[in-house]
């Protein structure tokens, strides 16, 4: 044994070593030292790292000083000036020690037996401030704590709190140190921040800036530190926090090999200081930009077009060198700095030699160009004109440049051929082709002088401008071709593949099944009996099921391109062609996917959609605000509706949107409730209920304020229930707004109703919904999936809205929880189960009727009351209505509204048999989920930015408490993107030859899979999380009865077709319900066949209107439109009543003109 033990040896095998992959070349120093760079740093620090003097800080300042100056040499590199002052911690540890100890003094900073220093946060926030302002979620976050105290920290015990930071931490042997009161050691990282910040900037910073990382800890310790030390509140205004910088998904970083530092990406070429900003700018200043191909082509594209801006701005002067310093920074040389007084044309010229016989080429071929589309009969004259005026003016002789000699031959060339025209029509040809002329021009440009590095790009004036050819360039024209093509061919494809479709959607699936195979048939046609009379088993009867689904998609896509003939009964060819002109437009535009998933949707085939004019409305709530022009008085800007225009009703519209209330009296309830002054009032959002206003109060804290519309009701109830629901539902753990005050009734010192609460912290679901990554979907999904179990899981013990027992009389109380159920929180003696919140039980003169608002103890009384009250209604305010157009065109003259009533009777018969008679069923269970299912939308859910847990949900104003087999089914955002559900539930995965798609088609694969995935995470996580909701979803009659619900409850409006089909459905249905009894209501076998016959054109017909909608740019049903669309909207409006009234015969011209939809109209409430 050897006897030198004293020394430990060293192990190469101990090392992860980076990989070399043999036979590459190792050609630089600086190579070799990468590929054993992780070998080299561990072996130098074993040999020599302890001749290294912890308090010799010149090794420190000679490193950190070599990136601080490569720092700055890339900041001017991209023209960026210089900071005022540069501070450096190890400059500055006088001022840090006397800033750790003044802390000391205040009482919010202790030291430990080891000679280490933390902040105290419980004391910090025991005297009244707050910690974690930046990002209060990651107050607890354990590794970011970790993160933050960095990896030379001691894991010490001797703090008072695990959360408590380092303000000194006490030096080990062989670590950087300085002399401190306490011991040698070195300041925290946090400290160092706020100590420097404080000496050069006082004791108040107006604006904070750093990368998002850095919010928490760092910032979020830095704020406590000079808060503490200065004695105020509030020791910065603003944060600017920037995003990171990543490469292909991944963060940039020289470990990950996809570092490039600016200055080595200049030098390189294939950057310009400019296109570093362009990509930069790109991107929202506060989040992260991910460095893609994609994200570089735009850089290129509007580098491009700073080009074309100058080339167009030096055409109209080209003596304009005075060009600023600002112009240098964003002008046509991107290398050039702010100071450079030469600004020139670099990049956009053309060589001197060629400029004489360019612009002679140029001005020959645009004349000749001008001449071809002048609509003039081209003679000889006006050729030989053109070659006489303009082909002269440059000298074709032999004194020119050799260099030259390649532009000469072009402009040659192109007076040749005018020539040869010329020669021709003197020898008798009548008329020369003007797009002969255009070809001769194309070609010039195209491919004779583009060879020579010049293209000719032509402008609407008729004047091309002459610029060099780029690599951008030729790639941009190279693809424009290839979309040319690509186009062609896919509108030939797509041509084909739907003339195949419709043709074999002729068939009307209700028609498909009726031959002699089969001799009895439901209600659809689908068979029941074979040609013997027998009873078809279920299989059979499946399977034709879904030959029936399929053909009824591919007629529903059929029936737009008949329409035109249904409406006006052409009978001859040449009539037809306009109609068909105006068809085909609409067809290549119009994705039939489209127009079938939306009218499955308006009709409740993918969801449950209880309140038709409700869901209208509210699916508009915190509209992105833009200011309009608006039709009504001139008042105090927060009083009118400013967020749009409508197409119609205009006027109504607004009165309806319309409050006056005081300003004052309003900042002085929030100053009220808050303890702080209102500073600012502004509009965040209107949406379909409420003007939403943003607090801004004196200590920074945002605010805001929900004031409802007129139109919003029920009065009192429908505020009173909201704040009670949020209140109930943050007690639960749910992520809702925080209220701070509010008032039920307009008799207070504002003039009206208002509600107080929080901001929603996190960030719009909305601005990430369609980047999201699988991990982040999951966690979506997952998060809302917990939150709906919590809401199931609560046992609430009757039907109706929540609300405080305080705010409602005895006899409106019933109680919150079922008998019997645990109460641990005392939730009963503080809310109850109070009268429905449901818009459509107090909408228009319903308020005025003697309804049975509940709540409601057993289900059956909750189906009739609805079924009673469009009842009530419409024998008391109905009346005989008739259709807009084109439905005027299938239920043609007057309805009488006793129709409608009469499928209401029908309705009530069947109400009492459609959930289970068992009260204490699990499917009666009274639940409560986001209003209308449909309206929790990616708008109305924020996230955390870095883990995507949910960290609010908005919008709970009218929320209900109704039996689970009603309540359930999927949110929007997890609806099923498909007509049919998929056989098995698995992870969607690309079809086969995903790879050889084209861009564009891969893009729309990608969405279908993403949409999909969430369906599947949606489904997946209720079957592990929350069961009752997965076994609702297998009710077989699940969504037949939502439907029937849905359509019962909506108002009479001429429509008796989707009540009727839903009632009709219902008794197809039957025998799936939980009951012996024999159904109540019934249908005749003609009214079963003219329902067959007009259902389907019904959807049409319905599909064509919501295609009109979108022709005019996004109208809602209540012809609400963005203001900067609306006169778009009323151009297009007009012109396609015009379209159809000249099209229309005789006695189809009223039908238009009196049932336009998109025009003031009478209106029933």
């Amino acid at each position: 044994m050897s006897s030198k033990t004293s020394e430990p040896e060293f192990s190469f095998e101990a090392m992860s070593t980076k990989s070399f992959i043999p036979g590459e070349r190792l050609n630089s120093s600086e190579t070799l030292y990468e590929a054993c760079e992780d070998v080299f740093l561990v072996y130098l620090d074993f040999v020599g790292g302890s001749s290294i003097s912890s308090s010799d800080f010149s090794l420190f300042r000679t490193l950190t000083r070599n990136f601080e100056t490569r720092f700055l040499e890339d900041m001017r590199f991209l023209n960026v000036l210089d900071p005022d002052e540069l501070t450096r911690a190890t400059s500055y540890i006088p001022e840090i020690i006397q800033f750790i100890e003044k802390i000391i003094d205040n009482g919010f900073a202790y030291s430990t037996s080891d000679g280490s220093i933390y902040f105290n946060i419980d004391k910090f926030a025991n005297a009244g401030n707050h910690y974690a302002k930046l990002e209060p979620w990651n107050r607890h976050n354990k590794h970011l704590q970790r993160d933050g105290e960095g990896s030379l920290s001691k894991n010490t015990t001797a703090k008072a709190s695990k959360n408590d930071f380092a303000l000194w931490n006490a030096s080990r042997a062989g670590e950087p140190s300085w002399p401190g009161p306490w011991g040698n050691g070195r300041p925290g990282w946090h400290i160092e921040c706020s100590a420097m910040a404080s000496a050069t900037l006082g004791s108040q910073i107006d604006i904070h800036s750093g990368g998002i990382d850095l919010a928490f800890p760092h910032h979020d310790n830095e704020l406590p530190q000079g808060e503490a030390y200065w004695g105020e509140t509030q020791w910065v205004n603003y944060f600017l926090h920037m995003g990171h910088l990543s490469i292909h998904g991944s963060k940039m970083s020289k470990s990950l090999k996809n570092f490039t530092a600016i200055g080595g990406a200049l030098a390189k070429g294939t950057w310009t200081s400019r296109s570093v900003r362009i990509v930069f700018l790109l991107g929202r200043w506060r989040e992260g930009i991910e460095i893609t191909t994609d994200m570089v082509n735009a850089a290129r594209s509007w580098e491009a077009k700073l080009d074309n801006f100058f080339l167009k701005a030096r055409n109209i002067a080209e003596g304009a060198r005075w060009v600023t310093s600002m112009m240098n920074i964003f002008g046509l040389n991107g290398h050039a700095s702010p100071d450079n007084p030469d600004i020139g044309w670099a990049g956009i010229d053309v060589p001197e030699y060629a400029k004489p016989y360019l612009n002679t080429l140029s001005a020959l071929r645009d004349a000749v160009r001008r001449l071809a589309k002048s609509n003039a009969h081209i003679t000889s004259q006006a050729l030989g004109s053109i070659i006489n005026t303009i082909g002269s003016s440059a000298d074709l002789g032999h004194s020119m440049s050799d260099l030259a000699l390649p532009y000469v031959e072009v402009l040659r060339k192109l007076k040749d051929q005018i020539a040869s025209l010329i020669a021709s029509l003197n020898i008798g040809t009548t008329e020369v082709d003007p797009n002969q002329l255009l070809r001769y021009c194309d070609r010039i440009r195209d491919v004779d002088i583009l060879d020579l590095g010049i293209y000719l790009e032509d402008e609407d004036s008729g004047c091309a401008i002459i610029r060099p050819v780029t690599s951008d360039l030729v790639k941009a024209l190279q693809a424009q071709n290839q979309r040319k093509l690509q186009a062609q061919k896919h509108k030939e494809e797509e041509g084909r593949k739907q003339a195949e479709k419709t043709e074999t959607g002729r068939l009307s699936p209700y028609e498909m099944f009726r031959t002699d195979e089969f001799t009895a048939w439901d209600q659809d046609g689908v068979p029941t009996k074979d040609s013997e009379g027998k009873d078809l088993s279920k299989n059979c009867v499946k399977k034709l099921k879904k030959d029936w689904e399929r053909q009824k998609k591919l007629h529903e896509a059929w029936m737009p391109v008949m329409l035109m003939i249904t409406f006006f009964n052409v009978s001859t060819a040449q009539s037809l062609s306009g109609r068909e002109a105006l068809f085909s437009t609409s067809c290549d535009r119009m994705c039939l996917f489209s127009i079938v998933t939306g009218l499955y949707s308006l009709y409740g085939f993918t969801g449950l959609h209880r309140f038709s004019l409700f869901s209208v409305i509210l699916g508009r709530a915190f509209l992105e605000f833009a200011q309009a022009s608006s039709a009504s008085k001139p008042t105090h800007e927060l009083f009118s509706y400013t967020s749009g225009r409508f197409l119609y009703n205009e006027d109504a519209r607004l009165r309806e949107r319309y409050v006056e209330f005081d300003v004052t009296a309003l900042k002085e309830a929030v100053t009220k409730h808050t303890g702080a002054k209102v500073t600012n009032l502004a509009k965040l959002g209107e949406g379909g209920f409420n003007r939403v206003l943003n607090a801004t109060l004196e200590n920074g804290l945002q605010l805001v304020v929900k004031i409802p519309y007129p139109l919003s009701v029920p009065r009192k109830y429908a505020t009173a229930s909201e704040v009670a629901t949020l209140t109930f539902l943050r007690s639960k753990g749910i992520p809702v707004p925080k209220v701070y005050g509010w008032s039920a009734t307009n008799e207070n010192a504002v003039g009206a109703e208002y509600v107080i609460m929080e901001l929603a912290s996190g960030i719009g679901l909305d601005t990430r919904w369609f980047s999201m990554t699988k991990k982040q979907q999951q966690t979506v999904a997952l998060g809302i999936v917990g939150i709906e179990k919590t809401l199931f899981d609560i046992p609430f013990g009757s039907i109706g809205s929540l609300y405080f027992k305080e705010d409602l009389p005895l006899e409106l109380q019933h109680n919150l929880y079922l008998p019997g159920a645990s109460d641990p929180d005392g939730d009963c003696n503080t809310f109850c189960i109070g009268p429905i919140a449901d818009y459509m039980f107090w909408y228009g003169k319903r308020s005025e009727l003697k309804l049975d608002r509940g709540p409601w103890s057993d289900p059956c009384q909750y189906l009739r009351a609805i079924g009673n009250r469009e009842l009530g209604w419409t024998k008391k305010y109905g009346k005989p209505l008739e259709k807009e157009f084109p439905y005027n065109t299938l239920l043609p003259g007057t309805i009488p509204h006793e129709h409608y009533a009469a499928l209401l009777e029908k309705y009530l018969a069947i109400a009492p048999f459609l959930l289970p008679k068992d009260p204490l069923d699990p499917g009666n269970q009274p639940t409560i989920r986001h209003p209308g299912i449909a309206d929790l939308t990616p708008a109305n859910v924020f996230v955390s930015p870095d883990t995507f847990d949910i960290t609010s949900i908005i919008d709970w104003q009218h929320t209900t408490v109704t039996p689970l087999l009603l309540a359930a089914g999927h949110p929007m955002m997890f609806e099923n993107p498909d007509v049919e559900p998929p056989e098995t539930l698995e992870a969607p995965k690309p079809p086969e030859g995903y790879d050889t798609l084209d861009i564009e088609t891969k893009s729309q694969v990608d969405e279908l899979l993403r949409r999909r995935y969430l369906y599947y995470l949606y489904r997946v996580f209720n079957g592990a999380r929350n069961k009752s909701h997965l076994s609702a979803f297998y009710d077989p009659v699940l969504q037949p009865r939502q439907h029937l619900v849905d359509y019962a409850g909506r108002q009479w409006s001429g429509n008796i077709i989707t009540l009727r089909g839903a009632l009709m459905r219902m008794c197809g249905y039957w025998p799936l319900l939980s009951t012996k009894e024999e159904c109540p209501i019934s249908f005749t076998d003609a009214e079963l066949k003219k329902h067959s016959e007009d259902e389907p054109m019904w959807f049409d017909l319905t599909a064509l209107v919501n295609y009109w909608r979108d022709e005019l740019g996004g109208l809602s049903e209540e012809g609400w439109i963005k203001s900067e669309m609306f006169d778009h909207a009323v151009k297009r409006n007009k012109e396609l009543q015009e379209k159809f009234i000249n099209d229309a015969d005789p006695d189809e011209v009223e039908k238009v003109v009196k049932g336009w939809p998109f025009q003031d109209k009478e209106e029933l409430f």
